[in-house]
């Protein structure tokens, strides 16, 4: 009988994790068979053990590394704990704000449609994408996810098709001169390709592209303001999930160092991402008294941060209130 697995890797914002545990047992959890987390961060024992207790739920495997790994090396680590069929992978940025994606996604590849369920991604040298279009015949126009790759994130495949693979999960550099035999092409300068490029590749020379769903993957964005009001994106009715994108950057107890705002874009940018750090604090509250300390400097930090950066609260909140409105 088919079975189902998700993975995912996080670098222990404990609140985001909150938040996020809080969206996949609502929207996923029912779904699937068992959740697999690689938690892997330098932390400190209060919040290993926020982490350690809240994880300690039927059907989750919990792996601790005591050290940030890359997000590659991350998903391998603990993909041999897997048993299940099938995998997802997905990231703690990305919220599933609506029940029966997961089901639907995994139904495609048990019926026999499909062997990869995945969104577009470029995330690599130009070079690389060329092959890949030329390769392939691959559209790249057009609205909305683009690319020759897969996000490693709401992606669904069968387990021993991803073990298949070199494994080699994580960036990958290929010097000028490098033969990819997948494209058969040999890169003229030094290519250069994001976490999970180098497997996106070796996939796509395996399974042809009618094998191939393509599913949006519905990145959040500093328009979604505007995007809400236009019913685009995110917002156009069909969404039931997200991916925030850049959530894995805070952690309440490093130096903060906020870049410089060039434009209102960039300040816009930076007020989603706090929008959803705020919710996964909000979502937290009340802590055990284990947690309070931390729990205090996570909001000073944050506070600290909207004041240095010279962000607005104002537009904080509509931003939540924007994605409230959706569901998250």
């Amino acid at each position: 009988m088919p079975s189902r697995a998700v993975i995912v890797p996080t670098p222990c914002n404990p609140f985001l994790l909150t938040y996020w545990l809080d969206m996949y047992l609502k929207n996923i959890a029912g779904e699937v068979d068992t959740l697999y987390v690689h938690a892997n961060a330098t932390i400190e024992q209060d919040v290993f053990g926020y982490i350690k207790e809240m994880l300690n739920i039927p059907n989750i495997v919990f792996k601790f590394t005591d050290h940030q790994v890359e997000h590659g090396n991350a998903i391998d680590e603990i993909l041999d704990q897997v048993t299940e069929t099938h995998v997802m992978l997905i990231e703690d940025d990305c919220f599933t704000f609506k029940p029966g994606l997961v089901d639907e996604m995994f139904t495609l590849i048990e019926s026999g449609d499909y062997d990869i369920v995945g969104s577009k991604r470029g995330s690599c040298g130009q070079e690389i994408l060329d092959a890949s279009q030329l390769k392939y015949g691959l559209d790249y126009s057009g609205y909305g996810d683009s690319g020759c790759n897969f996000w490693p994130a709401y992606f669904f495949i069968k387990t021993d098709d991803l073990r298949a693979t070199d494994r080699h999960f994580q960036a990958k550099e290929w010097k000028a001169g490098t033969y990819i035999p997948e494209l058969d092409y040999t890169v003229k300068e030094n290519q250069y390709g994001d976490t999970f490029v180098n497997t996106s590749i070796q996939l796509l020379a395996k399974f042809p592209q009618d094998r191939i769903k393509y599913i949006q993957q519905y990145h959040a964005s500093p328009a979604d303001d505007i995007l809400s009001v236009r019913k685009m994106g995110l917002f156009n009715g069909k969404a039931k999930h997200t991916h925030v994108g850049s959530l894995s950057s805070f952690n309440a107890r490093r130096e903060l160092n906020p870049p410089i705002m060039n434009n209102d874009m960039e300040k816009k940018e930076w007020e989603r991402r706090i929008a959803f750090w705020l919710k996964g604090w909000e979502v937290a509250q009340p802590v055990n008294n284990g947690i309070l300390g931390y729990s205090n400097l996570y909001k000073q930090k944050l506070d600290e941060l909207i004041e240095k950066m010279g962000l607005s609260i104002e537009r904080i909140k509509r931003f939540q209130s924007i994605y409230r409105r959706l569901g998250l």
